[in-house]
């Protein structure tokens, strides 16, 4: 009797172990989707599309992007806070997604706990562009004209505590001038504000910026990071037209909801890393504007919590 009840404990056991590795095997065993803040074309869409078309060429299901634009990606990313953690919907986690929003909006889930990070997989520039016929051919000509009509000259934003919202506020900080920031739902709309003239200007991301500013709808005036970028070369940065220490940048990573078995983590961060690293994936960031990342999960948590303290301390209100 008491051999038959260990036979089965040790049949159960093993059962056990079977189911665990095959899960680790068999990830992903349904199409997986990857909620994106945002519209189709914005920066991030772009650097996160490619690499799930690379997942989807090397697994046995496809990674489909699934675009949620809206409200600084508040939609998007509470949908993928409350998705059943079993690995079939992802999210696109970006700075201000996973860090920036709890302190600008009262939120009913906290994106630290709600989220564990899988990989991080790049980080973006922006570029300070006007329209190709604007009246300011220089940086020092915008602010020349802001200062003689305070609140006057706009910039677009797609939303409060983006890239460009912070940006656009320290430039007016540091050049001691005063600007009318104009948000939009989307980089899309932000962008095509600047293209048609309703704005004066805007930092944008340069995956969606560099292609009109090379077909000549829009003129570049500067580059938000410390040194000037391979894609625009004869572009200078803001740090070099008189604002010491300005780099403005933005990161993305995919995370999953909090208690996502651990096999899909292990599936994902090698595979992702593994794409990254491929000379053809650098070099279209790159060209993008971007660069590659990638890194283990706590590498991803490190990131997080530095963003959580840089929009920590800037006070922020929450509406």
């Amino acid at each position: 009797m008491i051999k038959r009840m260990l036979l089965g404990l040790a049949c159960l056991l093993t059962a056990g172990t079977t189911h665990d590795l095959a899960a680790a095997e068999t990830y992903p065993s349904r199409p997986v989707s990857i909620i994106m803040a945002g519209a189709p074309g914005g920066s991030f869409d772009v650097m996160l599309r490619y690499v799930a078309q690379k997942l989807t060429a090397e697994s046995p299901e496809p990674f489909l992007v699934d675009n949620v634009p809206g409200t600084g990606g508040l939609i998007a990313t509470s949908r993928g806070a409350r998705a059943k953690p079993d690995g079939s919907v992802l999210t696109g986690g970006y700075f201000l997604t996973l860090a920036g929003n709890k302190y600008l909006h009262k939120l009913d889930y906290d994106p630290s706990i709600a989220f564990q990070p899988i990989v991080l997989l790049g980080s973006l520039n922006y570029v300070l562009v006007v329209k190709a016929d604007s009246p300011y051919k220089t940086l020092d000509d915008l602010i020349k004209a802001a200062r003689a009509s305070p609140g006057k000259i706009s910039f677009s934003t797609s939303g409060l505590g983006t890239g460009a919202h912070v940006g656009g506020e320290l430039i007016q900080s540091m050049a001691k001038v005063q600007m009318l920031q104009v948000p939009y739902p989307a980089a899309a709309q932000s962008l095509l504000a600047i293209m048609n003239g309703s704005v004066s200007w805007g930092l944008e991301g340069m995956p969606t910026a560099i292609p009109q500013v090379n077909n000549g709808t829009l003129r570049a005036l500067a580059v938000s990071s410390r040194k000037r970028f391979p894609s625009l070369p004869d572009v200078p940065t803001v740090e070099e037209l008189g604002f010491p220490g300005f780099e403005v940048s933005g990161w993305l990573g995919i995370v999953a909801p909090a208690g996502t078995p651990k096999e899909v983590t292990e599936y994902l961060n090698p595979a992702v890393n593994k794409i990254l690293k491929m000379p053809e994936t650098q070099e279209y960031y790159n060209k993008l504007g971007a660069v590659t990342l990638g890194g283990t999960p706590e590498d991803f948590t490190t990131m997080i919590k530095a963003e959580e303290k840089r929009y920590g301390a800037l006070n922020l209100t929450p509406q």
